[in-house]
């Protein structure tokens, strides 16, 4: 929802507005591939793997100022990691990482 409202946001902006919040919305995308890698570490997902390839996909189009596919990458990301959350957060748990 969070990186869906930042590029909803970039397609409003101009000149150095745009420049700015490229520079968040592309730190936003840094901090949640930290996060994804963490979460790999710790539970070896393929999904996980394919999640964070789409985001890093977000991340260049977003660079090139193509904001529909990053919208769109993000939804990849998102249906990709919804489908192993709970299952993922279990493990988290059980390993006393949350």
């Amino acid at each position: 929802m969070i990186a869906h409202k930042l590029l909803e946001e970039l397609r409003c902006l101009k000149g150095e507005e745009l420049k700015g919040g490229e520079k968040i919305a592309l730190s936003f995308f840094g901090a949640l591939m930290g996060e994804m890698r963490f979460a790999q570490n710790a539970v070896r997902s393929k999904s996980l793997l394919d999640a964070e390839t789409k985001i890093m996909e977000a991340t260049g189009s977003v660079k090139l100022h193509r904001f529909e596919d990053a919208v769109r990458s993000v939804a990849e990301a998102v249906s990709l990691t919804s489908n192993i959350s709970c299952e993922t957060l279990t493990l988290l748990q059980d390993r006393k990482l949350l």
